[in-house]
């Protein structure tokens, strides 16, 4: 997405070393999403380098969580899901190489850590869960001697991952596979890690014969790695972008999408793009099933792309540009106009009247009822507390 705006100051230069050569502002001296009122209340993006990192550095930092920073700051590690399981991943060895006896040391230990990885990226609403469920878990076990407060709170955490990440996947790909049946031509927008599953699922598993319409954008493209995966293991697959779904959309029986998160009032926050292709398909009569674990859900309320996002790389937009321009312009690649305001949003908003069906691993259910979920999680994890304090004091 990019905004214009003429203004004053041509001459005035951002933060950091002057630019050398012609005259502009470099995007890593003068991100241009600061200058953005509407989404000044969101963070910046920062693009991190040696010596921002070394000065976040410190003892309580495990060099688990430290790598973990480095490969989503390098975009190793991608997707909702993705970067949840490698967080309960670190976190994982930081418990166990945690040697305290007091463990309200602990639950300040892993706050220091989840909030060095989220000064690399923001952390995603899954994962803030996900934080949740470990210090609720540290607070349970406070009054246990050390060696067995460690191992139920990595319990704990194993059991989290394998139940909410691991077997809801599982879950809703064998629910989800059902609803596609021979003929069918599946749109699937980016790359969803819940939603391949599905696709994968119903291919291999269930024998069916169909054909994928991978719908991807700008500036990523990770549409490109799934549609190469597809095609790999036999699938029938097209590529379109984003621009071009309106033509296609005639020819689309059903729609998956992939979640970021939702919220209580039923809307969906994905990938920017997704709400786009729900209202299209909303208005063509295409039933639009999204995929998404209970663990993503969030008690808040959310109307808008702009309440809560997550500015990217405003570099990343000058892609295409930096390719065209060609090696004799080597020096006025990163320049750009002072009018010109470059913002990489992450995530859109779709409102819960364009989508038919949400698939959950507790079933098929429909937005309005991610209320009722979440009461009726939280109640049960209540319950399941309460159970496993009584089993390990009993057994203490």
């Amino acid at each position: 997405m990019q905004q214009g705006k003429g203004e004053q100051g041509n001459n005035q230069q951002g933060k950091g070393q002057p630019a050398k050569g012609k005259k502009g502002p470099e995007i890593e001296e003068q991100p241009p999403e600061q200058k953005n009122k509407l989404f000044a209340h969101l963070e910046p993006y920062n693009k991190p380098n040696s010596l921002s990192f070394q000065s976040m550095i410190n003892d309580d930092i495990h060099p688990a969580v430290m790598g973990l920073g480095l490969k989503i700051c390098n975009k190793e590690i991608q997707g909702a899901n993705a970067r949840c399981d490698a967080m309960l991943d670190a976190l994982e060895l930081v418990i166990k190489d945690f040697s305290s006896n007091d463990y309200k040391v602990l639950d300040t230990k892993i706050t220091s850590n989840s909030n060095f990885l989220g000064s690399f990226r923001p952390l995603s609403i899954g994962m803030k869960n996900a934080l949740k469920h470990i210090k609720q878990s540290i607070f349970d076990s406070t009054n246990l001697n050390p060696q067995k407060a460690k191992q139920c709170i990595l319990h704990q955490l194993k059991r989290y991952r394998e139940s909410k990440i691991i077997a809801a996947d599982k879950e809703i790909s064998l629910l989800a596979s059902q609803k596609i049946q021979d003929d069918d031509v599946i749109l699937i927008f980016s790359s969803s890690s819940v939603v391949n599953k599905i696709v994968i699922e119903a291919h291999q598993s269930r024998k069916k014969k169909f054909k994928i319409i991978v719908a991807d954008s700008p500036p990523l493209f990770e549409g490109k790695s799934v549609l190469k995966k597809f095609g790999c293991l036999g699938i029938q697959c097209s590529y379109v972008l984003l621009t071009g779904v309106s033509y296609i959309m005639k020819h689309v029986k059903k729609v998956f999408l992939g979640a970021h998160a939702m919220f209580s009032n039923g809307s969906i926050l994905g990938r920017a793009g997704s709400s786009l292709i729900a209202m299209l398909a909303h208005s063509n009569d295409i039933p639009v099933l999204v995929a998404c674990e209970t663990y993503k859900f969030d008690e808040k309320v959310q109307i808008d792309s702009i309440c809560y996002n997550e500015l990217q790389d405003p570099e990343l937009l000058l892609k295409d540009y930096k390719m065209f321009v060609g090696e004799e312009r080597k020096e006025e690649k990163r320049r750009v106009p002072h009018n010109l305001k470059l913002l990489n949003l992450a995530y859109d908003v779709t409102p819960m009247k364009f989508v038919n069906m949400v698939i959950t691993e507790i079933g098929l259910i429909p937005p309005t009822s991610v209320p009722a979920v979440i009461r009726e999680s939280e109640k049960k994890a209540a319950e399941d507390r309460l159970n496993w304090r009584t089993e390990v004091y009993d057994s203490d």
